[in-house]
């Protein structure tokens, strides 16, 4: 078998020639480095309430210094009863997954401004207590847009009461807004972020701009 590289892809000749694009192979190099990492149940650290380091580099998330290939998966908490909650992570986790992402939905947790709600399926914390339990790690992606198929992408009502907003845009009335309610998320959730034990090794600020997913190819 001959293998050569040419502009338009990677040519291999094993009795007949096949073209590979670009696109393909950086695939299949991606998925070679993801299965030279340690297994998806090779982790070592357990969340046992103490503070941990989570760095990253090009190749991976460390976790105490400890390279990590981390399987996640989404649970949208409030689409489920908290009596739900417990076997849907237990299951999450017998399936393989390290991770759990979370959406915060802003409308649900103020419905009103300056008024916020964390009960029945809005109780944040005792999901996250629940994550704990069974030894998962969560990537707090809190907004202020969800998108998530979700009544306006997780925006309340009472914004658009607000004189001059423009919603996901260089504007002051949605800037002091939207800096309130992430403020006021990542106050509320402080112990809950690994740097207090807890089970938060990633947070995330807004999703889908498709500008910035144009220019960066994210």
């Amino acid at each position: 078998a001959v293998v050569s590289t040419q502009s338009t892809g990677v040519c291999f000749r094993a009795g007949k020639e096949i073209m590979v694009r670009p696109k393909l192979l950086f695939a299949l190099l991606g998925l070679i480095a993801l299965l030279s990492l340690p297994s998806v149940n090779g982790i070592s650290h357990v969340l046992d309430g103490k503070p941990y380091n989570v760095s990253y580099d090009h190749r991976s998330i460390i976790i105490n210094g400890e390279r990590v290939f981390l399987a996640s998966g989404s649970i949208h908490y409030p689409r489920s009863s908290p009596t739900m909650w417990p076997d849907i992570l237990k299951l999450s986790k017998e399936a393989g997954i390290d991770l759990i992402e979370i959406y915060v939905f802003w409308n649900l947790h103020e419905p009103n401004k300056g008024e916020y709600y964390f009960s029945d399926n809005a109780n944040i914390t005792y999901f996250l207590d629940l994550c704990v339990q069974n030894n998962l790690y969560v990537n707090l992606r809190i907004g202020p847009y969800v998108c998530a198929e979700w009544t306006y992408g997780g925006f309340p009502t009472w914004l658009r009461k607000i004189p001059g907003m423009v919603f996901r845009d260089y504007n002051t009335p949605f800037m002091n807004e939207m800096g309130t309610w992430v403020k006021y998320v990542v106050d509320y959730l402080e112990g809950y972020f690994s740097s207090k034990g807890g089970p938060i090794i990633l947070a995330q600020i807004e999703n889908e701009y498709r500008w910035v997913e144009d220019a960066y190819g994210a």
